[in-house]
């Protein structure tokens, strides 16, 4: 486990109340009051391209931290906009922080980089006067990842399962949060947590597809509880996925939405509408471009990870059927299952801010309820 923070730049903190820059910023929210995300985002990206001032930059993330839909990769590269004159003090300083707990946490530092995380955490507090500033909310999340991922680098499980509850549902990781609080509450042997983290895993909102990992923790957790009924029929749900990448019934735009960053995109692929006032300044060509370019990455990742997938799978069920036919309760360590996309931080998943609000105070919320029936004659 790394205990990289999933943040790049200057995060989104925005420490100075500047002014509006009239010719970007009225047309940015042009595409907004019109809904016009990919718009929104073809305008933008060319603007990365041309010299700012620190409180015009400032003005526009104003904008892109209400439009989380637009993509965060568009959110982040405005983050590291190289032509921004005049930056903050206060962000240089930011930055650097969190550039030295992420170099602590690599070496494997994690107290030391826990201490770190957590002066900065406490700074991004004092700038909002006890409260998070809606634009540096992100940027505090993620702190609070990194600060449960040193906890969990250090061995301290319980208490990097607590910082991890700590995190809310409207944090743009908020799955990849479910899969590292699944991590922690197992090595913590809090298994109503486990289970109940991967049930928020696999709602409806996200996908009913699972990492294979978190099939492989769900059924040694089910052992540990003695559930071996439960143990079949998350087998049955791993053979099926497995078939269905196999034969080629699970699409990319299916596999895309068990990742938030790639629903996000495929998100972008559908929309077709281009307002008329708006064509001035992107045109159709232009929007047809980016959907054509965002939807080949799509398929580009989706057929380059599918074989790994179906080896990992594979590899899922033959340890839980191993498990399935131990009749004790310890099981062995599982060693080569590799390409983990979590814990080592390669992995990161954008928040797609639309038609889920109904559901979202349920993520992470999940307990298992179940009694262990170990002990219990069949």
């Amino acid at each position: 486990m790394r205990g990289l923070a999933i943040c790049f730049g200057f995060c989104g903190l925005l420490l100075v109340q500047g002014g509006l820059a009239e010719s970007v910023v009225v047309q940015a929210r042009a595409f907004v009051d019109a809904q016009d995300d990919l718009g929104l985002r073809i305008f933008l990206k060319e603007k990365l391209k041309s010299p700012m001032a620190y409180n015009d930059w400032v003005a526009v993330r104003r904008v892109l931290s209400g439009r989380p839909n637009l993509g965060y990769d568009l959110v982040f590269a405005w983050d590291r906009h190289k032509n921004v004159k005049n930056l903050d003090l206060s962000v240089t300083n930011i930055e650097k922080a969190m550039n030295e707990a992420d170099s602590l946490a690599l070496a494997k530092k994690f107290d030391e980089a826990f201490a770190k995380y957590q002066i900065i955490a406490r700074s991004i507090k004092q700038q909002g006067r006890g409260k998070i500033r809606l634009q540096n909310r992100q940027l505090y999340f993620s702190v609070l990842q990194s600060m449960a991922r040193a906890l969990y680098g250090a061995g301290k499980y319980a208490e990097s399962l607590e910082v991890y509850s700590w995190i809310p549902p409207y944090y743009f990781q908020i799955r990849q949060v479910l899969f590292e609080k699944m991590w922690a509450a197992f090595r913590a042997s809090k298994f109503d947590y486990v289970i109940g983290a991967i049930a928020s895993q696999q709602s409806n909102y996200f996908s009913p597809y699972l990492d294979p990992e978190s099939y492989l923790i769900k059924i040694y957790s089910m052992k540990k509880l003695c559930r071996e009924s439960d143990i079949v029929l998350t087998l049955k749900s791993i053979q099926a996925y497995l078939k269905g990448l196999q034969n080629g019934r699970i699409t990319y735009k299916d596999w895309s939405r068990r990742d938030l960053i790639l629903s996000g995109i495929d998100t972008l692929t559908e929309q077709n509408a281009s307002p008329t006032d708006l064509v001035k300044l992107v045109s159709r060509e232009k929007r047809e471009i980016e959907r054509t370019r965002l939807t080949n990455f799509l398929i580009k990742n989706f057929e380059r990870n599918r074989p790994r997938m179906i080896s990992q799978l594979q590899k899922v069920l033959g340890y839980s059927k191993l498990a399935l036919g131990n009749e004790s309760s310890l099981l062995t360590q599982v060693t080569d299952l590799e390409d983990s996309q979590t814990l080592s931080g390669k992995g990161q998943e954008w928040w797609p801010a639309t038609g889920g609000e109904e559901w979202l105070d349920e993520i992470g919320s999940h307990v298992f309820i179940g009694d262990s029936q170990c002990g219990v004659k069949k």
